[in-house]
Parts: structure tokens; sequence; C-alpha cells
């Protein structure tokens, strides 16, 4: 029994094995209960936000430079099967290294998935912060860096291609530094690293199925979009 969760420890095994891959995963252990987020008034962050200009109530918006775009494609549907693997990256482990070597041994296209347990050594991620210039009302700021144990928090992952053919491992996610202070934002996995115990990936990869970034009019930003591929 694990006391900190109050339910037995389950072991998954899951996906077939890729050599070099370990595919055993783990319950994602429980965070520390002095880093984990206390309750508070629901109302005492909308008034934060609007004290700063943000959020609710304050006034805070904006319109996209381009034409309004018409219907975008949300989903396709495809009879070809979906195959659930497990990767396990190792402690001090470039991340996103080790899901392209995953990736590239496997061969198929688009997919989903997530970080489902474990922390980083080091992490480096972007947020969206008010444009200076240019067309964009919203752009990517400069890359946020945190070095040091962080534990996850939540996280999702969708793999898909640049119009070349590029892999794309895009990221999102929250976690916890060793001090306490809470981080969220578009994870570079590429540049990030896994921490002292490692970390567990679950991705579910589609045969007929990939996400392509192109170009938005209305956004100017590109956008991934699902594909039925032939």
């Amino acid at each position: 029994m694990d006391r900190r969760l109050g339910k037995p420890r389950r072991v998954i095994n899951c996906g077939r094995a890729l050599e070099g891959v370990h595919v055993r995963l783990r319950q994602k252990r429980a965070i520390p209960g002095d880093l984990l987020m206390k309750e508070r008034d629901p109302n005492a962050r909308r008034l934060e936000l609007q004290a700063e200009g943000r959020g609710a109530g304050a006034h805070s918006t904006f319109v996209h430079p381009g034409p309004a775009t018409g219907l975008r494609v949300l989903k396709v549907e495809s009879n070809a099967p979906s195959r659930d693997i497990c990767i396990t990256v190792g402690a001090e482990q470039n991340i996103g290294a080790v899901v392209n070597v995953a990736l590239d041994r496997i061969g198929e296209r688009g997919g989903c998935g997530r970080i489902t347990s474990g922390g980083f050594s080091r992490v480096q991620y972007h947020v969206m912060t008010r444009a200076t210039e240019g067309v964009k009302p919203y752009v990517y700021g400069a890359p946020r860096l945190v070095d040091g144990e962080s534990t996850l928090v939540v996280s999702s992952i969708n793999i898909g291609h640049l119009s070349d053919g590029a892999r794309i491992l895009h990221c999102h996610g929250g976690f916890v530094d060793s001090s306490g202070h809470q981080h969220g934002g578009h994870i570079i996995l590429t540049e990030s690293v896994a921490g002292a115990t490692g970390l567990q990936i679950r991705l579910t990869l589609f045969a007929a199925v990939d996400f392509v970034a192109g170009p938005d009019d209305e956004t100017t930003f590109n956008l991934l979009a699902p594909v039925q591929l032939s």
C-alpha cells in the first residue's frame, strides 16, 4: 500500500518492447505536500489579473490580424489501427532525443500522449507574451530555463510534422521547481533533460493520420491540423 496515495501501487506493462527502450510504466509519484497548490478564493486571482490589466473584466481583448477563416478541419477518421507505446527516459538524458530515436524505429506518423510520471533536471519552455512589434498581438516569448530538480504536474504531447516532413514534438506542461514555484507553458523537449529518477512517456501513434503544421491566414501562426494519409 502506498500511504501517500491511499491506494495500492499498480505497475502497468503496455505496448511492444522497443530495443533499447524500456516499456514499463509506474504510477505517477505523489508531489510532496508542501509543493501542492493551496486552495484559495477563486476571486483573488481574478482581482490580481485585473490589477495587472489582464483577465476577465480587465478589457484585455485582441483581434487576430488576418481575415476571418472559414471552417477548419478538427478531426479525421481512419480504420487503420493505432499503436500504444511507453518510453522511459533515463536520468540526465535529453528527452526529445530519446523520443525521436523511439519514433524513428517505429515509423508511424502522427500521435498524441503525455508524460505520465517523473521529473526534470533542466527544463526550457516558452509562454505567450504581448508583442511589441509586428502584426501578431501575442508571440512566443524568450526561452525560460529552469535548472535543478523539478516535479511534473501535468503534460500533453502532440507528434506532428512540418510540410517538409520534419518532425514536431509539441508539448505543453506544468511543473513545480525545487523551491515550490509553479511553471507552465510550451516545453521544448529537445532542450529539456530528465531528472534523477527519469520520466515515463506514453504515446498513441497513428498509422494513417498525421498532424501537419501549415500557415493560418487569420492568426498568422503555423497551426497543426489532422490529415488523413493515403
